[in-house]
């Protein structure tokens, strides 16, 4: 886990304004996974690819329907030098560099452990493989439990997004209810 880590914000209008001064006071908002919009078409999604088995659309159907189901997300960029000085980090998420830069320092110290539990780090990968087949059973069955294949959808990207260095907190609906009640 990263000691701190950053996070790009727009600020366009009053709206935008009052939400990064709740985010300074420790306000962290989560995106339901529902309605997440991104900037690339692929995020948290499976992607049909040609097999031969004949229930494999049918399996990858229902593992994009199940993540985009299966809880919260919000996402932060590794605390480096390089990272800070991106200047597409700057206009995708400060809206075309009118925004701000936002550090988050001590996260190994001050989070609780089910949020440092909550923190995968995104993987960059050069091609999609079959991510499937890392869960087929010997006798062709699956073995698709649903949090932590969701979870491990949603942490693997394309790497030409590899420039962002992203993390996400990622909370299923009956983890955020639990740290909810601790705030």
């Amino acid at each position: 886990i990263p000691r701190s880590l950053l996070r790009f914000r727009p600020i366009q209008n009053d709206e935008d304004l009052k939400f990064r001064k709740s985010e300074i006071d420790g306000v962290l908002y989560f995106c339901d996974v529902r309605e997440m919009k991104t900037n690339d078409p692929f995020d948290s999604s499976l992607l049909s690819m040609q097999s031969a088995d004949p229930i494999y659309a049918e399996v990858v159907g229902l593992i994009n329907t199940d993540v985009k189901n299966s809880g919260y997300i919000t996402c932060f960029n590794d605390c480096h030098e390089d990272n800070v000085a991106t200047l597409p980090m700057w206009a995708l998420y400060a809206r075309d560099h009118n925004g701000c830069c936002m550090k988050y320092d001590k996260i190994d110290s001050s989070w609780s452990t089910e949020w440092q539990d909550a923190l995968f780090p995104m993987k960059y990968r050069h091609g999609f493989q079959d991510f499937l087949n890392e869960f087929k059973n010997d006798d062709d069955s699956w073995e698709l439990s649903q949090n932590p294949f969701c979870k491990y959808v949603m942490i693997n990207k394309f790497d030409s997004w590899s420039y962002e260095n992203e993390w996400r907190v990622i909370l299923d609906k009956n983890l955020i209810q639990k740290l909810i009640h601790k705030l």
